[in-house]
């Protein structure tokens, strides 16, 4: 009879903790998710100040973490690495240096090795127009040979325009499905050939502290009070469209990090008309900047 009770007593226990546990979990969930509620209250706040939010935003917003990367160390090696890609056997560069940065020429072709990576441009036209799919497969076979720059990270297709064959293709630094966007390669074509080719790079050393992030639509909220600034009210003009919202680390400074060590942290990216470039908004502290 006792052990029958003590078993009714632990199945009661049992049922309440895990009632309980339930709605701790139910209770961390709805703390970190974005509900229809607010983004309909943030749509609507936006197309008052003139904007058009047309993207979908993420539905998330867990804690993040930092991370921590380290200035790539040019060796000799990768430099001949990119020699050899650039330049052919029977091409033989003439060096120079300005501003600490050495640069190799031959005929049009330059390739300067700079802080963080290297730029290479041929004046060459490229001989002809040059297809999509030409300059796709030209793009990738230098991304390709490039990728061994970014140790630890994975160089993925980021956006690509252009077109009657001048095609520009950049890819950027993917870290343990974090996108790490200081670290690209952006690589133009012309006639199914490359043209110019732009690579900066960190090395990944892993993740730190976790920290609390501000929602998507409190990020959105300070990116319309950054596009009033720059645009002013717009009154009766068409409205700015955000095409697209993604979440991506920016290097920040090396503050309390070891020598040739930098921090990254998250950033809401957004896509946004009338402007080439996106603007920023820290994850961490709401705060915008342009990269």
């Amino acid at each position: 009879m006792l052990a029958k009770r003590a078993n009714t007593i632990i199945i009661v226990f049992l049922a309440i903790l895990n009632a309980a546990l339930f709605s701790f979990n139910l209770n961390e969930w709805n703390r970190y998710s974005l509900s229809d509620a607010r983004i309909a209250d943030i749509t609507a706040l936006l197309a008052r100040n003139g904007v058009d939010l047309r993207a979908d935003l993420p539905r998330r917003f867990a804690p993040l973490k930092t991370m921590t990367l380290e200035l790539y160390p040019f060796t000799a090696e990768a430099s001949d690495g990119l020699t050899a890609l650039f330049f052919a056997p029977d091409e033989t560069p003439v060096s120079s240096t300005a501003f600490g940065w050495e640069t190799l020429e031959y005929k049009g072709k330059s390739l300067t090795f700079t802080a963080q990576g290297f730029r290479f441009e041929d004046l060459d036209d490229g001989g002809g127009p040059g297809d999509r799919d030409t300059a796709f497969r030209a793009a990738g076979a230098a991304a390709m040979s490039a990728s061994a720059l970014g140790d630890g990270v994975t160089l993925t297709l980021y956006s690509e325009k252009g077109s009657d064959g001048d095609y520009t293709f950049e890819y950027r630094g993917v870290y343990r499905s974090a996108t790490v966007y200081s670290s690209f390669l952006r690589v133009r074509t012309r006639g199914g050939k490359v043209v110019a080719e732009r690579g900066n790079f960190y090395v990944p050393k892993g993740f730190g502290g976790e920290r609390d992030v501000y929602a998507p639509d409190e990020a959105l909220y300070t990116l319309s009070r950054e596009l009033r600034h720059m645009f002013g009210a717009r009154a009766g003009e068409p409205p700015i469209i955000v095409s697209a919202v993604d979440l991506v680390y920016l290097v920040e400074d090396n503050g309390g990090l070891a020598a040739g060590e930098v921090g990254a942290e998250p950033y809401y990216m957004f896509t946004v008309s009338l402007l080439d470039e996106p603007i920023f908004v820290n994850a961490f502290t709401n705060e915008a900047k342009r990269a």
